[in-house]
């Protein structure tokens, strides 16, 4: 089974930014040994253009400097858009309120003895608080643990320098230093809101199961097991590793309950923002132009071929083509 929280990373790029917030680009102007080509698309429209980059919120050295392409089409756009605000202390209020659980409830009454085991297992382990944990959220105290393994997997210290070299937080970069008008495809409630209406079941499965691969490493398949190339498949472009190792998650399903979460994760996460993404470029392509757009969202809503933001811009009758 591998379907597992650290998928957030993909499905989400831009939210997690809100609970470690960069400090600044890692670009640098020494020459890749090899180029960095990314997942890079371009819709035109009359005369409006409009680049999808595909992103891993987090990364590592190698994902870097962004290669020709992608450094070109940010120099064309005039308007960058994101997922959602991962920089304002609007977000970062917004978001240390909704990963809290109500107050007077604690996160053991809301999971399993056994996970909660686990969890305290995993907290003397790693040295964090099991206090703070408690006050989270299933789902909250599961990114919060996913995003320092994901990062120790990729080969970086710690899960803010990854964020730093995320390709989002680079992106985001790029347009604020060359003042460049920033919009946002959805608030940072509603991303929020998509996570905590994730079935209490559902929220303890990824999280327990993001204990066991920290305590185990071995027992990871799919995307969870292959985290450390994660990096090489994005600076090479492999679009189709994504797509195959995350579609490889449902083919190792064999209980039914896990089979519903994995529906209930994908529906929630991926196919319905898919749907409201492409909704809302389609606006932003119908406004008329001149105008350059560069777009930077979740690896995973571009990768999946018949589940996928190009998808719907393809059935609105836009032709999408890679650019590298």
């Amino acid at each position: 089974m591998s379907f597992q929280g650290r998928k957030l990373t993909l499905l989400l790029a831009g939210f997690l930014a809100v609970l470690l917030p960069c400090c600044g680009s890692t670009e640098t102007n020494e020459p890749a040994r090899q180029e960095v080509k990314g997942l890079l698309y371009r819709i035109r429209h009359e005369d409006i253009t409009m680049y999808l980059l595909g992103s891993i919120h987090i990364g590592n050295e190698d994902m870097h400097p962004f290669g020709e392409a992608i450094r070109q089409g940010m120099g064309e756009a005039d308007t960058f858009v994101f997922e959602c605000d991962t920089t304002s202390w609007e977000a970062a209020a917004t978001a240390m309120s909704a990963m809290a659980l109500p107050e007077g409830d604690m996160l053991y009454d809301f999971i399993s003895p056994e996970c909660y085991a686990l969890l305290e297992e995993v907290c003397r382990l790693k040295g964090y608080p099991v206090s703070q944990m408690n006050r989270l959220r299933p789902w909250a105290a599961m990114a919060t643990l996913s995003m320092e393994a994901t990062a120790a997997e990729m080969g970086v210290e710690n899960a803010r320098k990854a964020t730093e070299l995320g390709v989002e937080s680079n992106v985001m970069d790029f347009a604020g230093k060359q003042r460049k008008r920033i919009v946002y495809l959805e608030t940072t409630q509603e991303q929020l809101d998509t996570l905590n209406r994730l079935s209490l079941p559902l929220q303890e499965y990824l999280l327990r199961e993001q204990l066991k691969i920290i305590l185990d490493p071995s027992v990871a398949k799919g995307l969870e097991a292959e985290i450390g190339q994660w990096p090489i498949f994005w600076k090479s472009g492999d679009a189709q590793a994504f797509a195959d190792s995350y579609q490889q998650g449902y083919q190792d399903i064999i209980a039914e309950d896990e089979l519903a979460w994995a529906d209930e994760y994908h529906a929630a996460l991926a196919t319905r923002r898919n749907i409201l993404m492409a909704d809302r470029l389609d606006a932003m392509m119908r406004e008329g132009g001149p105008h350059a757009y560069f777009v930077t969202i979740g690896l995973l809503h571009i990768v999946l071929p018949e589940d996928s933001v190009l998808k719907h811009m393809e059935n609105r009758g836009y032709q999408v083509e890679r650019c590298n």
